[in-house]
């Protein structure tokens, strides 16, 4: 007889991945903990709510703030300076 009590479908998913979270901008209001949300607002939530939130389309999942950090960076980076190339050296 199989059994699938250590499958990962069935044991569900670790607390360390049930405890991380993300931001997600409020695209349509809804409750949490019977508190409103309103449109526009930018949350911490578990990862697990996030996902099923954007499933639903209520709310947009946002980048971590390290990797946006990291675009900023990018954009502030100098341009190549124009002048002399070493083409034809």
């Amino acid at each position: 007889m199989l059994t699938a009590s250590g499958s990962a479908l069935v044991s569900g998913a670790s607390p360390s991945a049930m405890e991380k979270t993300t931001q997600v901008k409020v695209l349509r209001p809804f409750l949490i903990k019977t508190e409103r949300q309103e449109v526009g607002a930018v949350l911490t939530v578990p990862r697990i709510l996030a996902t099923e939130l954007a499933s639903a389309n209520k709310v947009e999942l946002l980048k971590p703030a390290v990797v946006a950090a990291a675009a900023v960076q990018d954009l502030k980076a100098e341009p190549p300076k124009k002048g002399k190339t070493n083409a034809g050296q």
